[in-house]
């Protein structure tokens, strides 16, 4: 049983504006000052989807400043016992890092003063390998202090470990094999695909919509933010959705009727292989591609051509 959202439907014009306004804001002009005080703000809000939204451009900067010990040559991140904790201090901006250097008399007298500047993607990878170095805590421009697990918690649930709307740009420029295989090499090694779905009754629903030439995309969020959001929207908005019922034993479609709203929905999250597996059996009619979502981008590909293109990649 499928859900199919009208291409016609308010909801879906709603979430087409959402993206476009997504899609106008760049990820540069999110260091902003005072970022860290905005997330704080929202955390005592309680708008949860605002709180993850700063919490997103906060790890979408450009770059994140470090302080480093040793060289420019031979340099390691400035590590200091915070009650007896080993913490690692981060700044949105250059200014605040050689300030808070300054001010602790971090650099010697002698030696030049650098900091680091360094990709949030490019330290978020590296942050399992510093956690097992002993590295607890994680404390932006001195002021905004989490655990290293919260913060690869909240990474995990935000973003990919590499831009998709990036990789996609370069591979529809380039039309490589190696754009290609670093764009696909990222949708698969995700541990989790998610879905929307209502699992209330017998048969699930799952979420897809239906284009005008008759394909139909069963939508796959790579992040489980970029799921909750659009629920959160569908949950919010009034529209109607088709619902398609068939028999189990049966290629054919059966009985269309209407159906609103989308309380019963919910995300789910399904291993990657399983994932595979569960699009294999939607795809009964052989028209349907997966749409993957992730970093306010998306593109489809042919389900019944997904399982060769992993295996051609050796994953």
């Amino acid at each position: 049983m499928t859900i199919m959202i009208k291409e016609d439907t308010p909801m879906h014009e709603e979430i087409k504006e959402v993206k476009e306004e997504e899609e106008v804001d760049e990820i540069g002009e999110h260091s902003i000052e005072d970022l860290t005080n905005l997330i704080k703000t929202a955390n005592e809000s309680g708008d949860k989807m605002e709180v993850f939204e700063l919490w997103k451009k906060l790890l979408s900067m450009d770059e994140w400043w470090f302080i480093p010990t040793g060289t420019k040559e031979d340099w390691t991140y400035l590590v200091v016992k915070v009650k007896e904790d080993p913490t690692i201090f981060c700044f949105t901006e250059k200014e605040k890092a050689m300030e808070f250097a300054h001010g602790h008399k971090v650099f010697p007298e002698n030696d030049e003063p650098f900091v680091l500047n360094i990709q949030p993607r490019a330290f978020m990878n590296n942050l399992p390998s510093l956690r097992e170095q002993g590295l607890a805590n994680f404390v932006v421009d001195d002021s905004w202090e989490m655990t290293t697990e919260q913060l690869l918690q909240m990474y995990d649930y935000l973003l990919c470990p590499a831009d998709m709307k990036k990789l996609l740009h370069t591979f529809i420029e380039e039309k490589s094999i190696d754009s290609a295989r670093e764009l696909w090499t990222t949708v698969f090694s995700r541990p989790n695909w998610y879905f929307i779905a209502d699992m209330s009754s017998d048969q699930a629903m799952i979420m897809s919509s239906a284009t005008e030439e008759g394909i139909v995309n069963i939508h796959v969020f790579l992040t489980r933010y970029e799921a909750d959001k659009v629920l959160s929207t569908l949950q919010t908005s009034e529209t109607s959705v088709q619902k398609i019922e068939y028999d189990e034993g049966s290629e054919q479609y059966g009985e269309t009727k209407e159906q609103s709203g989308f309380s019963n929905m919910k995300v789910y999250t399904s291993t990657t292989d399983a994932a595979l597996d569960y699009l294999d059996q939607l795809n009964r009619e052989g028209n349907a591609q997966a749409m993957f979502h992730a970093d306010n981008t998306d593109f489809g590909f042919a389900i019944d051509q997904l399982r060769s293109l992993k295996e051609g990649l050796e994953l």
